[in-house]
This record gives structure tokens, C-alpha cells and sequence, in this order.
């Protein structure tokens, strides 16, 4: 490896840029060079003879694959894109269903709905049932079948009892997904639960997919889904290498659909793995780090790691009780402002 890939890294973040065969999970803190190890690692891999078409790395936004792209192409002094795949999840998906959506009655060139368009189909199921439903109640039970499907379950297990009680949620859910097979759509939870399904009738496709793609990278893992991980787990079994980056103390998306306990139970899931801790802070001075350790030592559901920082302590922390919206808004104003006011050396 070129020293240049090495450069400026710590010692636990050298040790994840250089593991070898095998999965491994990096508990990445807050601002400790999470990014930096993904693209390092992905550009060590290819510096060192892997091919980059068998490397598969995910994320979640359009803006992080974006800039983990870049970085690559820099670290390997590129100009244009190896032929690695980095992309977010739900675009894989949907590249992957522009091959196989055949099987799931779709043609090559599928529509993927939005909100709206899910929400229309989800009122025309119900005026087809003589039901009618207003717009805002219509989006609940939208919400409720792409929980489902974030849950690795099809629209008709959907519970929509509480939203339209007296109706069959089964009947509704199964005319609402063959609605969008009619239409030749998907929405945006088959372009997670379909994949995982199509893998999971198909021991064919399976071998075809994980002999393509020998790593497999994948960013926020605390924020993955049940369907992400069913669909993962076919891909990159126990033993094969699988590199998860997350941080089981900021897993805060349970409203759309994401499980901390995948994180969590990684070590059991890939018992070969190895875990790594990026505990060194570059973002924040010591007495926030002491203060978030404090709060945060006290969630049980957790596999453990503390923060700290080379930087000063900085200012102490203040707590203010406002009474209401407004008083926080001008308390900050006025906090802010004096900020801005002392000169900074």
C-alpha cells in the first residue's frame, strides 16, 4: 500500500483500513473519521489488487455516496470512476430489480412511486372497496404498509386496523400491491423488500451476487432495516467480508423503519467478525465529549465505547430551562450574538 492511503490516519482507523478477509464491524463514535475509513479502506483494496467491479459499498444519501465517490477517485489519484458499485441502498435496489423485475411482474422500465402516488393508489384501493378516505388519512395508511415492507413483510400484512377499522387490512394491502404491478410500479419499500425476496426464492441468484461482489462495505449500519439486512445476509453470509460502519449510540431513525438490534447483534450474526472502536474525537472539545459519555453510559442497549479528544476542554457547558419556544429562540439569539461580539483568538 502506498503511504499516502495511511497518512494522517490513527492507529485503530490503520487497523480498519488494512483488515483483511473476514467481517468486521467499526463502532465509529461521532466526528471520529468514519468516512475517512470507508474510503480509505475501499482504496486500499483496489490499490492492492481487487478488483474494484467485486467491491459493493452503501449508504444512505445520495450526498454521502457523492462525496465517498470523490474521495476514492482522489485517494487513487483517478479521474473517472472505477467500476466499483457505491451507491445507497434503495438505488441498488433499484438497479437490481431493472434485471430481475421480470420475476415480480414488472418490466426493465418500471415506475417508482413517490408519497403521492402511493397515497392515490391507497384511496383508489379503498373506492374500489366503496370506502372512501380523505388525503391525510389515506398517508397513514401509506405510512403503516411502508412500515411493513421496512419490516421485510408485503403490503397485505400490513395492520391498518386502526386507521380503517371494519376493513380487511389483508384485502387492502394485496389490492394495493396489485394495483402497482397493473401499473407496472414499484414503491420505494419493494426497492428493498423485492431484492431481498428474489434472493431469498433463488439459491442461483444468491451464488451469482456474492461471487460477483467478494466486499461489501456498508455506511450507517445502525440505520438499516429489517429488509436492508435480510437482503444483506444473502448477500455477505457469516464469514464473508462484510465491513459494517456505524454507531449504536446514534440510532435514531425507529420511525422509518430502522432496527439498532442489527448493530447490535453483529457479533452474534458474524461470530468470525472482529470489532474495532474509533473512539478518537476531531470534532468536539473534552467537556462535550464528558458530558455525551455520561448521558450516554447509561443506555443499557449498547456494545460500548467512550469518546475522547486531543483538543482543549473548551467552555464549560450551560444549561438554560426555557418555558417556552419563543424564550429559547431569544435566549440563543442573545447567546449567539455575544459569541459573535468576543473576539476569538
Amino acid at each position: 500500500m502506498t503511504l499516502s492511503l495511511l497518512d494522517g490516519l490513527n492507529p485503530v482507523q490503520r487497523d480498519a483500513v488494512n483488515h483483511g478477509d473476514g467481517p468486521l464491524l467499526v463502532l465509529a463514535g461521532a466526528g471520529s473519521g468514519k468516512t475517512r475509513v470507508l474510503t480509505h479502506r475501499i482504496a486500499r483494496l483496489i490499490s492492492s489488487g481487487v478488483s474494484p467491479s467485486s467491491i459493493l459499498a452503501l449508504t444512505f444519501t445520495n450526498r454521502a455516496a457523492q462525496e465517498m465517490r470523490q474521495r476514492v477517485l482522489e485517494l487513487l489519484g483517478l479521474e473517472s470512476e472505477p467500476a466499483l458499485k457505491l451507491s445507497t441502498f434503495h438505488a441498488l435496489g433499484a438497479w437490481f430489480l431493472r434485471q430481475h423485475g421480470e420475476a415480480c411482474g414488472r418490466s426493465r422500465r418500471f415506475s417508482i412511486y413517490d408519497t403521492s402516488d402511493q397515497v392515490a393508489v391507497v384511496r383508489a384501493v379503498l373506492e374500489d372497496m366503496g370506502a372512501g378516505m380523505g388525503a391525510a388519512e389515506a398517508k397513514k395508511m401509506m405510512r403503516n404498509i411502508s412500515q411493513a415492507k421496512n419490516m421485510g413483510l408485503p403490503a397485505r400484512e400490513a395492520d391498518l386496523s386502526a386507521i380503517a377499522p371494519g376493513l380487511d387490512s389483508a384485502q387492502i394491502g394485496a389490492a394495493y400491491d396489485q394495483r402497482l404491478e397493473r401499473a407496472d410500479a414499484f414503491d420505494f419499500g419493494d426497492l428493498i423488500l423485492r431484492p431481498a425476496q428474489l434472493l431469498a426464492a433463488d439459491s442461483a441468484l444468491v451464488d451469482r451476487y456474492q461471487r460477483r461482489w467478494r466486499y461489501i462495505l456498508v455506511d450507517e449500519f445502525q440505520d438499516t432495516n429489517y429488509a436492508q439486512y435480510a437482503w444483506l445476509k444473502r448477500l455477505a453470509p457469516p464469514g464473508s467480508n462484510l465491513f459494517a460502519v456505524g454507531d449504536d449510540d446514534q440510532a435514531i431513525y425507529g420511525w422509518r423503519g430502522a432496527e439498532v438490534g442489527n448493530i447490535l447483534q453483529f457479533p452474534v450474526e458474524y461470530p468470525t467478525s472482529k470489532v474495532l472502536r474509533l473512539e478518537q474525537n476531531y470534532r468536539s472539545d473534552g467537556h462535550i465529549l464528558d458530558a455525551a459519555n455520561h448521558i450516554i453510559a447509561h443506555n443499557q442497549k449498547r456494545l460500548g465505547k467512550s469518546l475522547w479528544t486531543e483538543r482543549r476542554q473548551g467552555a464549560q457547558i450551560e444549561f438554560y430551562d426555557a418555558g417556552s419556544g419563543q424564550s429559547l429562540n431569544l435566549w440563543m439569539n442573545d447567546t449567539i450574538g455575544n459569541f459573535l461580539r468576543v473576539p476569538q483568538t
